[in-house]
């Protein structure tokens, strides 16, 4: 398991999060709880 991503000197962060598609009435989640940070310059 990866470690978290450090946020303190992030020039972007996304924490938690969650995307799903409604396909035929019935959600689909494609992503669950994904984190990642870009750092300047990145």
């Amino acid at each position: 398991m990866s470690e978290a991503p450090t946020t303190a000197h992030a020039a972007l962060a996304i924490e938690d999060l969650s995307v799903a598609y409604v396909v035929r009435g019935v959600p689909r989640a494609v992503l669950r709880s994904g984190s990642f940070s870009i750092a300047p310059g990145e």
